[in-house]
């Protein structure tokens, strides 16, 4: 879901750094470091909605139909 929403190799291990510590980090200081990190705005808010999912659905509705791992791919 990282590399085909922009965030590039050298930014993948440390972008699941932060999202590994979501549960002790604040939404504005997850922001800020990912930001930090030289992604833009449209990324972080796709990374952030992407992990406030709840189900498969929302999910393929946040990635889109033309998505690889787009829920549509394994129906």
């Amino acid at each position: 879901m990282l590399e085909p929403s922009g965030v590039t190799k050298e930014q993948f291990a440390p972008v699941c750094v932060i999202v590994d510590k979501l549960d002790k980090l604040t939404p504005e200081e997850v922001k800020f470091q990912l930001t930090e990190l030289k992604l833009g705005e449209a990324i972080i808010k796709k990374i952030t909605d992407t992990l406030s999912i709840k189900t498969l659905a929302e999910l393929s509705d946040i990635l889109g139909p033309e998505s690889e791992v787009s829920l549509e791919n394994y129906i």
